[in-house]
């Protein structure tokens, strides 16, 4: 099972580290971003373009540690809920990202610091990479 669970945690968890790096560069964009989205309240956008790619970051890092290791058979305990950590963080983008489409539908994604919009597109791909992580959790 270790051909499946390597890839299922790894291409999520590498993601979220691109993704938090490219946001804590870009911290004033991603910010703005989330300004135009209209989710979430103004006084609360600069708390999340904060903490939410350290949280990016941080799962991410241990996602890919915990998939590479998995190749070597060492998962311990740790690997289900790193693995449901990071399927709920993407489970939470999808539901955000949902939301944002019918506030701000013409908003820029702020997906990996792009400036395209948002689209169902979206949504499906952090639908989908949620559901990986989930898998690695399962059967690993």
């Amino acid at each position: 099972m270790t051909w499946v669970v390597v890839p299922t945690l790894l291409v999520p968890s590498a993601l979220l580290v691109w993704s938090a790096v490219l946001h804590l560069a870009g911290s004033l964009r991603f910010h703005a971003v989330l300004v135009a989205h209209q989710v979430l309240p103004y006084r609360l956008t600069g708390a999340v373009a904060t903490v939410f790619p350290v949280v990016e970051l941080v799962l991410g890092l241990l996602g890919t540690v915990l998939a590479v290791a998995s190749g070597a058979g060492c998962w311990g305990p740790a690997r289900a809920a790193i693995a449901a950590s990071v399927a709920a963080v993407y489970l939470a983008m999808a539901g955000y990202v949902a939301r944002q489409l019918r506030t701000a539908p013409g908003a820029p994604c702020g997906c990996f610091a792009g400036g395209r919009p948002s689209s169902v597109l979206t949504v499906l791909r952090a639908l989908g990479l949620g559901l990986l992580a989930g898998v690695a959790g399962l059967i690993g």
